[in-house]
């Protein structure tokens, strides 16, 4: 039980506060992951796999409320993350009934997905999110060119430009398809790019007409990357092309927020890195720092600031910290699939961040959603730093009993509850730089 003795001594401790601000320092970070709840969505015992899940994401409403969205075997699951009440699920194309690949993505309040299965919805899915927490409105399917294709393993949205890119299926001199949002219930085919004949692509990222491609692997099973100017549609431009010694499978890209970075991954064969590219000049690309978790198989990657989400398959969710360029370090990991840390390609597939909350949302294959939260230890107001406002958030809730204070973040001993020891130990980490003892 949290400990509220002491309540008028609180405000004294907020004045002190205020008056040492200015001695703040940075100590070393500590970050935790913990569940806010988890669903499961109905699955398929597929040979000795458990299938059913595939890629999530994420969109706020006006409102602030938050909504998981995600790929499940009977279609395009939305979910109200706070209550993990299931909105809707509307259908999507299940044959042949072995891995629901899907994945998903958002523009305005639109969600658009694909999958390269067929049947009910197939195509480019529309579904209008505006009408949430009431409904939402399935708006349509689409084909992703001309020639009426309806199959893609993966989409990518530009939203500072308005277009989707779609990768057709992983296979060799498959095209990536750009479509128009100008209209968003309505996307129009403006052109295609990509590799040669004996080129493949899998995952992009796209951003301001630049787009970043993950080109799995060429014929003789060499891997590689490559950065392409996309202002004009209808002749795309290639940038550059990187390969490197060793490469396997490279399944995604993304850069850092400011464009001066890369992280790729590599999902064949097990045992490949992710990377971190210096990207500042195209013209010199260099490699820099790599990371693997415990089960071998990074998959999808997320960087948010200078952590990077990762979702590693039966190693989880697995947070890892650039800031040291050149030595990647994982500081926080939530085991999405406890059962075993092998390289198999089961567990965690996708990892979504980009939230105003803390949430973190991940999708196992086996159909499950979990939505985590991920703070630092003794941040208080999530907003990644250690500053007397969290020490002031603290002291109202442990002695006066203002406030929300969840003790995996709060309880800097580790000992279950909420004291005046926390107080002391967050007082020494941000004044004193002093790392908490657990």
């Amino acid at each position: 039980m949290i400990k509220r003795t002491l309540g008028k001594i609180a405000p004294l401790f907020s004045i002190l506060i205020l008056i040492l601000t200015g001695a703040e320092t940075a100590p070393a970070a500590q970050y935790r992951f913990w569940l806010h709840d988890k669903i499961r969505f109905p699955y398929t015992i597929y040979g000795s796999d458990t299938t059913g899940g595939s890629d999530c994401w994420g969109w706020t409403a006006p409102d602030g409320t938050e909504y998981a969205i995600m790929g499940v075997r009977d279609g395009i699951a939305i979910v109200n993350a706070q209550t993990m009440e299931v909105k809707a699920v509307v259908p999507g194309p299940q044959t042949p009934a072995s891995y629901y690949w899907r994945d998903v993505e958002t523009y305005q309040h639109y969600a658009y997905a694909v999958s390269e299965l067929s049947g009910t919805n197939q195509g480019l899915s529309v579904i209008d999110l505006q009408y949430l927490p009431d409904s939402v409105h399935f708006v349509g399917s689409f084909p992703t060119n001309l020639s009426g294709n309806y199959t893609a393993h993966t989409i990518a949205i530009d939203t500072a430009k308005g277009f989707a890119y779609c990768e057709r299926n992983g296979g060799l001199g498959q095209p990536i398809v750009i479509l128009s949002l100008a209209n968003p219930e309505a996307p129009v085919f403006v052109g295609s790019f990509g590799p040669s004949t004996g080129q493949s692509i899998h995952d992009m990222y796209a951003r301001n007409d630049t787009v970043f491609v993950a080109e799995g692997w060429d014929a003789s099973s060499v891997g590689s990357w490559s950065v392409w100017d996309c202002a004009n549609k209808v002749s795309p431009a290639l940038i550059t092309r990187v390969f490197f010694p060793g490469a396997g499978y490279v399944h995604s890209t993304w850069p850092t927020e400011d464009r001066n970075w890369l992280l790729t991954t590599e999902e064949i064969p097990a045992g490949k890195t992710m990377k971190l590219w210096d990207i500042a000049d195209l013209g010199n690309i260099d490699m820099r720092g790599q990371y693997i978790g415990a089960a071998q198989i990074p998959h999808n990657v997320y960087p948010k600031g200078n952590l990077v989400f990762v979702s590693h398959y039966e190693a989880g969710v697995t947070v890892v910290d650039i800031s040291n360029r050149d030595t990647l370090v994982e500081v926080a990991r939530y085991d999405t699939y406890p059962a075993s840390d092998l390289p198999n390609y089961r567990g965690c597939w996708s990892a979504y961040p980009y939230t105003s909350t803390g949430f973190v949302y991940a999708s196992n294959l086996d159909g499950w959603l979990f939505v985590l939260r991920f703070g630092l230890r003794g941040d208080l107001n999530f907003d990644m730093t250690l500053t007397a406002a969290d020490i002031v958030l603290t002291l109202n809730c442990a002695f006066q009993g203002i406030g929300d204070c969840p003790l995996e973040i709060a309880d800097g001993n580790c000992d279950g509850g909420l004291s005046g020891a926390d107080i002391v130990l967050l007082l020494k980490a941000v004044f004193l730089e002093e790392p908490f003892p657990c």
